[in-house]
């Protein structure tokens, strides 16, 4: 069975970046939902809103 391909090297900082980003965004979320703090559960929301968007912008400019 063939080695399955593996990123190319150039992708992996941006890749751990997102990755953080989410996970950043998800504990906001987590935390003012269980904490019921309006503040906190919208900043982890927008923060994942904006790493969505970020990561669509990153992933169509490296296909091109």
């Amino acid at each position: 069975m063939p080695d399955a391909p593996r990123l190319p090297a150039d992708d992996r900082p941006a890749i751990i970046r997102i990755v953080a980003t989410l996970v950043l965004g998800g504990a906001l979320t987590l935390g003012g939902v269980l904490t019921s703090t309006p503040a906190v559960t919208i900043a982890g929301v927008l923060v994942l809103f904006v790493c969505s968007l970020a990561t669509r912008v990153w992933y169509f400019r490296r296909r091109r």
